[in-house]
């Protein structure tokens, strides 16, 4: 275990720079009260980065793709493109699978749908992905993601917005509008996108409020 620290204690002058920045006046004495509170942070954190990370094997072989250009990505769909193909034979052979940007796959990038994470490449897949494909997918990209994952709609992406493929002047309902575009237009427009949906769920009706708003039901 290493014994340097990845955050240093937080100090005075940061967090009065931090309260100006919006607008607050704090004494001296509730500067120090908010560092003792990030104290303990800060020591967890420290405690979590320092401990060895185990490490999954990348099963199989892949290039670094690329970002899709302008011709091939018109409703803002595709985050990364890339073609990773699994095993031989399996349950989903000859299906095509867009992962969420929310999900790692190792040596493509991750970015969430935010500017903080831009440049950030996972070293290694994660489970769904080598399940995947272990099961004899292709991965041929990422979709974009809403920021943080955190939005009820489809507008939030640091990338830009998903737009609406029955008037692009709007978006669509709901963050899933990505991978519910993979399916709505893989026999219009892009056979590519997937022939099996993107691994995610319908928590808050997501999938069916995007269906719905993008004339999929």
């Amino acid at each position: 275990m290493s014994t340097s620290q990845a955050v240093p204690p937080i100090a005075r002058a940061e967090l009065r720079a931090c309260a100006d920045t919006f607008g607050m006046s704090l004494s001296d004495a509730e500067l120090d009260l908010y560092a003792s509170f990030m104290a303990g942070l800060t020591a967890n954190f420290n405690l979590i980065a320092a401990m060895q990370a185990p490490r999954l094997p990348v099963k199989y072989p892949r290039g670094a793709g690329h970002a899709p250009s302008a011709a091939d990505n018109p409703y803002n769909a595709w985050y990364w493109k890339c073609s990773i193909k699994g095993a031989p034979s399996g349950k989903l052979a000859g299906k095509r699978v867009v992962i969420k940007d929310n999900i790692g796959v190792a040596g493509l990038p991750m970015m969430n749908g935010s500017k903080v994470m831009e440049g950030f490449v996972p070293d290694e897949d994660a489970t769904v992905v080598t399940r995947v494909l272990d099961a004899g997918a292709e991965v041929v990209g990422k979709a974009t993601c809403e920021n943080f994952c955190f939005s009820g709609g489809s507008h939030t992406s640091a990338t830009g917005p998903v737009r609406n493929p029955r008037n692009p002047d709007y978006r669509c309902v709901r963050p899933q509008a990505d991978l519910w575009l993979g399916a709505l237009y893989r026999r219009r427009t892009h056979r590519t996108i997937g022939r099996s949906p993107g691994p995610n769920g319908d928590e808050q009706c997501r999938l069916r409020a995007t269906a719905g708003s993008t004339g999929g039901l």
